[in-house]
């Protein structure tokens, strides 16, 4: 018996790895197909059960016969074209919905709902709240500036979704969301037979976290920080994160891989490729003038920075070092010029902001280094821009 393909949904990639016009060969982002093709199967079980409320279960066979396959990229764009693959001779359970197809409502509201999100409107009273756990798994392979349209089959357009209003949906609903975490910790320990690590963070807390290996090599990768942690070195860490709402690590979730903190085996973010730039100077980098800086308390700053700017509206900011051994961080929000300067010795930072309309001028200062801290400058920001676009270069 063969399978009929029928048109489902045409995912669009755009922004970051997706303007080679490629689609990366990453387990993140084919992990986002997956997750999306789960997201449809359990909203069509809801309905079902809805919609027969003396139902405890789908009936056999009603997963199964939903088959999602990628039929092909289009050239020239990232464009992957996902059909629903149908046998000639249905089973029991399609010929029950052969009147009304509910992963097809399921995929048709999924939709509406991403789109309202996109513009923060309200999600309707029915979406069911149990669901808002699938989006920690569709789009955390996406990274900042990366998108994905999904456009169903004989539409011209669709819903665009990305790192902000997956964060959104999430946090309607609970207090913490999952997020990619590619971020450099202090070692402090492991246990090899447990594939445990142990990391502290770069703030001035030197707060304490316990990590799972998942890997096939999680033996290496442990020992790989038992070893760092005789001489209190930094690992980076790749895995999957809790963070709460105002984007602070709560705890890491699992570990993927650890790395030496300036291995390029995994792609840098634009934002980590500027500290590594900083973190390469020499003394005497500007005309003779200028002392190298503290690798550790770069490394902080570029956490704090980092994880501050996780999905929120506020992307990270140019980023520039000074003779003075200060870093200076810009943002252009709507008609406003912000500036801050952050201390790497005291752990302190301003901010000062200036509407180049009429000159309004508007101030913060605040302490990096704190838990948090970089938050309140978020805030600072999104504030300022909250009638207007933000717009930087990173």
């Amino acid at each position: 018996m063969s399978d009929e393909a029928h048109k489902f949904v045409t995912p669009i990639f755009r922004g970051g790895r997706f303007e080679a016009k490629v689609l990366p060969l990453d387990p993140n982002v084919l992990g986002d197909l997956v997750a999306y093709r789960d997201l449809i199967v359990e909203l069509a079980t809801h309905l079902l059960k809805t919609r027969e409320p003396k139902r405890q279960r789908a009936p056999k066979g009603f997963v199964d016969s939903f088959t999602l396959a990628i039929r092909q990229l289009h050239p020239g764009s990232v464009e992957t074209e996902i059909v629903r693959l149908v046998p000639t001779a249905p089973k029991p359970a399609q010929l029950v919905l052969e009147s009304e197809d509910l992963f097809v409502q399921a995929r048709d509201l999924v939709e509406e709902w991403l789109a309202r999100a996109a513009k923060r409107e309200a999600l309707p009273p029915e979406f069911p709240r149990h669901l808002a756990h699938r989006f920690n798994r569709f789009g955390r392979g996406l990274r900042d500036g990366e998108t994905v349209e999904l456009r169903s089959a004989g539409r011209e357009s669709g819903p665009i979704y990305d790192r902000e209003v997956r964060r959104w949906i999430i946090l309607r609903f609970e207090d913490s969301y999952e997020d990619r975490i590619d971020q450099v910790f202090v070692a402090d320990g492991g246990e090899v037979a447990r594939g445990l690590v142990v990391l502290r963070t770069n703030d001035v807390g030197r707060r304490r976290l316990e990590a799972q290996v998942v890997a096939d090599d999680a033996d290496e990768k442990v020992s790989r920080v038992l070893q760092a942690a005789q001489t209190k070195s930094h690992v980076r860490v790749v895995g999957v994160a809790q963070y709460a709402r105002d984007g602070a690590l709560d705890r890491i979730l699992r570990v993927e891989d650890v790395l030496d903190p300036d291995d390029d085996a995994a792609e840098r973010t634009p934002l980590a490729e500027r500290f590594a730039d900083i973190r390469a100077l020499e003394d005497g980098w500007f005309e003779g003038e200028g002392s190298a800086f503290d690798p550790a308390s770069l490394d902080a700053l570029h956490d704090a920075l980092a994880t501050a700017t996780r999905g929120n509206r506020v992307p990270p900011p140019y980023v520039y070092p000074t003779p003075d051994g200060e870093i200076r961080l810009e943002w252009t929000v709507a008609s406003w010029e912000v500036s801050a300067v952050a201390d790497l010795a005291e752990g302190t930072a301003y901010a000062d902001a200036v509407r180049s309309d009429d000159a309004t001028h508007q101030s913060l200062e605040f302490t990096w280094r704190a838990p948090g801290g970089f938050g309140e400058l978020v805030r600072f920001v999104e504030q300022l821009g909250a009638s207007g676009d933000t717009d930087v270069g990173e």
